[in-house]
């Protein structure tokens, strides 16, 4: 999709420096404003609320189809093309998935009790099992992401096995514990490496050259300093790791860079932290002034609360218990509105502008992807919440 503003830069593949210097390569932008950003996300979450949550995949469709079309290179933007009713018939497919292992683990449960060593048995294999469909839930998303994301008409493509990347994931996972996360950077490593090789832009395959070893150092300096820092030494490392990896992949005669400083992943990720501890606050206090109103409206429930345990009046009248449903009811999307607001669309705003594609190719030259188009979409990342957007 192109926005007629924006003029088309067919021939410009890169900018043009002095005479004799190398090309600076172009920019990936963004241009989407806070108010379109904020204004989506309210009236999904209010259309969501009002449907009992069945909005929630055209509302997630609609974010998207925003966002992606602020993004643009070389004058042309890029395009989503997925579909609510993609994401729901997904969603709907991995919710009976998921009901099958839960009711299998609750029949053993009924079956044994909870003190029996096989259900105990029964519940590791479950949480591995969960474990495992979490990456696949990754993988599939982003293939389902890119499939549907469209540049001047030509698709992007994942292929490559859920089911192989997700063995990859939990083996290399296992070794991050076993090591204490000495061996993260090779488990962030493995995984681009299989998500990029099996990218491609139409007919044109990424290519991924990077080794653990080159961020070793790097990773175990933000390791060392991990909880004096408070995390922040993490923020350090995932910038110099996202650059490390913009330059070490390729397509076809493209190669890019990337600037991205650690001071701006710092400060999104600071006051977006900073906007849900209040979030949580107030919520805290809503509960708590619901507490205080009910026992002065009924002092004869104070001597019967084991206030020594936290226990919280639940067994009250619906009165009060509606109070609570809807405190907590009105957090959740409040907190996804602060996620969208202050999370997602800074990172969209500082992520994608640093990078820089170089070299020059015959975009028109590029054939369509050959993949075939899915007919469900992400349900199961949807189901685990798992995805950025």
């Amino acid at each position: 999709m192109r926005d007629p503003v924006l003029p088309a830069t067919h021939g410009l593949p890169e900018d043009a420096g002095p005479a004799g210097a190398p090309a600076a390569g172009r920019r990936l932008e963004y241009d989407g404003a806070c108010g379109p950003v904020a204004k989506i996300a309210i009236s999904n979450t209010l259309l969501t609320l009002a449907t009992l949550g069945v909005y929630r995949f055209w509302g997630k469709t609609r974010m998207r189809r925003y966002l992606w079309s602020r993004v643009s290179f070389l004058g042309d933007r890029a395009e989503y093309t997925g579909t609510g009713r993609e994401l729901l018939l997904g969603f709907a497919a991995a919710i009976v998935v998921l009901a099958l292992l839960g009711g299998a683990l609750f029949g053993i449960e009924m079956a044994t009790g909870i003190d029996h060593p096989f259900y105990w048995a029964a519940q590791g294999i479950y949480s591995l099992v969960v474990l495992f469909l979490v990456f696949v839930a990754e993988y599939r998303a982003r293939r389902y992401r890119l499939i549907r994301t469209e540049w001047r008409s030509i698709r992007f493509a994942q292929d490559g096995s859920s089911l192989r990347y997700a063995l990859l994931a939990l083996g290399w996972a296992a070794v991050t514990v076993l090591s204490l996360g000495t061996t993260y950077v090779v488990y962030r490593t493995r995984l681009q490496r299989y998500r990029t090789t099996r990218t491609s832009f139409g007919d044109r395959r990424f290519e991924f050259e990077g080794r653990a070893r080159d961020l070793l150092k790097t990773w175990l300096l933000a390791w060392l300093f991990l909880l004096p820092t408070l995390g922040l030494t993490y923020l350090w490392y995932r910038a110099r790791e996202f650059r490390y990896f913009a330059e070490k992949s390729r397509c076809g005669a493209l190669s890019f860079t990337s600037d991205l400083g650690t001071g701006s992943l710092i400060r999104i990720v600071f006051v977006f932290v900073l906007l849900t501890l209040l979030a949580v606050g107030l919520l805290l206090a809503a509960i708590a002034a619901l507490a205080v109103t009910a026992f002065a409206l009924n002092p004869e429930l104070a001597g019967s609360i084991p206030w020594a345990n936290a226990s919280l009046p639940f067994d009250l009248g619906g009165s009060e218990l509606a109070g609570y449903v809807i405190a907590i009811a009105v957090f959740f999307p409040v907190i996804a509105v602060l996620r969208m607001l202050f999370l997602v669309h800074p990172l969209f705003r500082s992520v994608l502008p640093s990078v820089r594609v170089i070299g020059e190719e015959d975009y028109g030259a590029i054939a369509q992807s050959a993949q075939s188009m899915p007919r469900q979409g992400e349900g199961l990342a949807d189901a685990l919440d798992v995805g950025a957007v």
